[in-house]
């Protein structure tokens, strides 16, 4: 049961950082068009890119391990 609900929870926070770098990424490069907050891309870019390819390696990794589970 613990597993189950620990593991539930673990999907839901790659989701979220998967959403939440992809979020950042968009507005990291419509925020750079902007002349008054324009330094802030690179810091937004910065955050949001290895947020996003740590996510989509563990949305890989959760999955092949789902399959092999099964």
């Amino acid at each position: 049961m613990i597993s189950w609900f620990l593991g539930s929870w673990l999907i839901y926070i790659v989701h979220a950082a998967f959403i939440a770098g992809v979020i950042g990424t968009f507005f990291g490069g419509i925020v750079s068009k902007i002349p008054v907050i324009g330094n802030y891309d690179a810091i937004v870019k910065g955050i949001a890119m290895p947020l996003l390819l740590v996510a989509i390696f563990a949305e890989g990794y959760m999955y092949a391990s789902e399959s092999w589970i099964e």
